[in-house]
């Protein structure tokens, strides 16, 4: 009886969880990027073509939603609550993920280590933000696909790699720029493939490298990528002439928000971190350097010294831990400096877990940092993944020979730094809130609309209420006239149901209106926006034929975690080429509670 209860416990330990984090989708509702991934995928669902009228960078990760979204709308027949639906698709896809993570890994470690990794896993999410989206779904596929790709190193099935390239491949279409990093990764193992055939110096490495099982990994995970690429190369053909696909692609590539250089997301990968553990991180920084150059020599795998360098390296941890609180993924970062110098100082190196969670997690952060502005809350993305190797790594060293006689105290404070990381993991994903309120101000349901079945402030759900009215009694087709002279969209929509532009940001407004969106993206877009030009230019049936202009108070949110009060996100300024257009061609300027309009005459 007790056996059995030891097989099926972590399994009720996840259902648990699983249910708590479903309890959790009910709470909290955030105006901008939550609603945001939601409304690109509307834009799509509605009739629009990718690159041709959406501009957003990460708007190919819309394509993996849009079969559940349309599966909504289809049973449901409307979108009413659809955000509570794609919180809870969340909790489920992490806890299958969880699952398969947990059997994975204890088919080679002990069961607190792989249901350490199960947890953490169910746990994390990029600001708290718990829906589908580029960020969450970027993470979890790729962290899976490194995940098949170290399953196959026991199994030797290479329908594993299958798996590993086609979720690699679907963790693209979230972050595309990650295939910059596949060529690069590619061409630097070939090389290096090639340099220890014919390299004096390097031909020690042939053993390792053919050990590695290079080869099969990369024709196998290649026809998993494929997979994918073929279904997105048939979307593409049959929703999107070529011509206006590729026409698209600079605009795309020109996002104002997200322009960056060559040069600075690569020191921006270290800044994020020395922003926030100041000295620590260079303290950091220097064990990890010392470890490493002394893994050549062997000084620290000796008892005492070895001891000496994890007391150094357990108080800095406690530091940099105290330095997290509060913060989604910060203290992944801590777990990862914390882990780095043990790993080049131990005797048994697995390098599985090295190079496929950490060096891959360190990659994924690098590629995030060359796509967005952000600093450490971004790059702690890719510091995650690496988290699951670091576990992996101290679950090894915890059980070591070379360290019997201090082996009881190094475990205890990796077991405590381990059950630090899932405890701070757990708490921050239940009570941060992402642009919204403090938890115990969450006491009202929001009953209408796309964000039916939340609950938030009873200020937020009257300002949502405002604008929801608004839309449903003024921004519909029925509101619009009959064409009349003027060059604007109603004369050019063969489908003649007009467009809307809402400016400066509310993406669930599009969600509200059988308007077409008429902006370059359902995100922040200002009135004065430097990109309604070239989008008209280029989508002369986009013009709007009605204008929200919101009350900059609108969407505003309290201090709560990991962000800071915003008491006016739709600040905006009026004016540019739009404005032109629109007092050249006498529209109607109209006062709603929430703004105000201006309607094509």
């Amino acid at each position: 009886m007790l056996k059995k209860a030891r097989r099926f416990y972590p399994y009720i330990l996840i259902a648990l969880c699983a249910a708590v984090l479903l309890i959790r989708c009910f709470y909290s509702f955030c105006w901008s990027d939550e609603t945001f991934y939601f409304s690109t995928c509307h834009r799509f669902y509605m009739g629009d073509d990718i690159f041709r009228d959406e501009w957003f960078p990460t708007q190919l990760s819309s394509l993996i939603l849009l079969p559940f979204y349309a599966l909504y709308m289809l049973v449901m027949g409307s979108n009413t609550g659809v955000f509570l639906y794609f919180r809870i698709l969340y909790v489920i896809l992490s806890t299958v993920n969880a699952v398969l993570m947990f059997n994975i890994i204890k088919r080679r470690e002990r069961t607190f280590i792989a249901l350490s990794c199960s947890l953490c896993l169910m746990f994390y999410t990029h600001l708290n933000i718990a829906t589908l989206s580029y960020y969450t779904l970027s993470v979890q596929m790729f962290l899976m696909s490194m995940l098949f790709i170290y399953h196959y190193g026991t199994s030797r099935e290479v329908k594993h790699l299958v798996y590993s390239g086609a979720l690699f491949a679907l963790s693209v279409l979230c972050l595309p720029t990650l295939c910059v990093a596949y060529f690069a990764a590619v061409a630097f193992l070939a090389l290096l493939s090639l340099a220890v055939r014919y390299v004096r110096p390097l031909k020690g490495l042939k053993d390792t490298l053919d050990g590695a099982h290079l080869k099969e990994i990369f024709l196998y995970t290649l026809s998993g990528i494929m997979i994918p690429f073929f279904l997105f190369v048939l979307y593409l053909v049959f929703t999107v002439p070529v011509s206006d696909f590729i026409k698209g692609i600079p605009y795309v590539l020109s996002d104002e928000e997200h322009a960056t250089g060559l040069v600075y997301p690569a020191k921006k990968f270290f800044i994020g971190i020395n922003e926030v553990y100041g000295r620590a991180a260079y303290i950091s920084y220097f064990l990890t350097a010392a470890a490493f150059a002394a893994s050549f020599t062997g000084l620290f795998k000796k008892g005492l010294a070895r001891l000496a360098l994890f007391a150094a390296d357990f108080i800095l941890f406690i530091v940099l831990a105290i330095r997290s609180m509060g913060h989604t993924g910060y203290i992944q970062t801590a777990l990862c400096l914390f882990t780095l110098p043990l790993f080049f100082t131990g005797k048994e190196k697995d390098r599985r877990p090295f190079f496929l969670f950490i060096v891959s997690g360190m990659i994924f952060s690098l590629v995030f940092s060359y796509s967005s502005n952000g600093y450490l809350y971004i790059l702690s993305m890719g510091h995650f993944i690496a988290s699951i190797g670091c576990i992996l790594i101290l679950g090894r060293q915890t059980g070591a020979k070379e360290i019997k006689k201090s082996g009881p105290v190094i475990t205890a404070a990796c077991t405590a730094v381990i059950c630090t990381v899932i405890i701070t993991t757990a708490a921050l994903r239940l009570v941060n809130i992402y642009r919204d309120a403090p938890l115990d101000m969450l006491d009202t349901k929001i009953t209408e609309g796309p964000a039916a079945g939340l609950y938030t402030t009873k200020d937020h759900r009257d300002s949502y209420m405002t604008v929801y009215e608004t839309i449903q009694a003024a921004c519909r087709s029925g509101n619009l006239k009959e064409p009349s002279k003027y060059p604007n969209s109603m004369e050019l929509d063969s489908r003649n149901v007009g467009n809307i532009f809402i400016t400066k940001l509310l993406p669930w407004g599009y969600m509200c209106t059988d308007l077409r969106c008429a902006s370059p993206t359902t995100w922040r877009t200002s009135f004065d926006s430097k990109r309604l030009e070239p989008y008209y230019e280029m989508n002369p049936g986009r013009y709007p034929d009605i204008i929200l202009v919101l009350d900059e108070e609108y969407g505003s949110y309290l201090s709560c975690g990991d962000v800071e009060a915003d008491p006016s996100p739709n600040e905006n300024s009026v004016g540019g080429y739009l404005f032109d257009y629109v007092t050249g061609n006498d529209y109607e300027k109209i006062s709603v509670p929430c703004g105000f309009l201006y309607v094509r005459p």
